[in-house]
């Protein structure tokens, strides 16, 4: 888990995990949200994914929350210099959450309250 390592330097090293700007956000948020509203439900809910979730998307603001969810999708990359040190971090329904890395702005991983990897989407917009 050397990764995991690394990770937690960059997180420690560089302030708050948690994104926060309201715009940027609420454009993620949609993006998500057509994603698990608009999308195949047989497929998303193989991927462990809720279809049409009822506690809805929310931005997370929690830093030991946001850490933990970079944590997990800093451990998805074999290539050290991917890691991010901020994301957008979204609750996703009840047990789940996305992670959108400062530099990866169309790039979403899904992740369960667990922080097991289960998806990763890319944007077209």
């Amino acid at each position: 888990m050397a990764l995991s390592g690394v990770s937690n330097h960059l997180l420690s090293a560089q302030g708050p995990p948690c994104l926060t700007n309201a715009d940027t956000a609420a454009t993620h948020i949609r993006q998500v949200t057509m994603a698990v509203t608009g999308g195949d439900s047989a497929r998303l809910v193989r991927q462990g994914l809720p279809y049409r979730p009822s506690g809805g998307i929310c931005l997370v603001t929690d830093s030991a929350t946001c850490a933990a969810v970079l944590n997990a999708y800093n451990s998805t990359w074999s290539d050290s210099t991917r890691t991010v040190a901020h994301a957008y971090v979204l609750r996703v329904g009840t047990s789940n959450y996305v992670a959108v890395g400062e530099n990866r702005p169309s790039v979403y991983v899904y992740f369960d309250n667990a922080y097991h990897w289960l998806a990763a989407q890319v944007s077209l917009d």
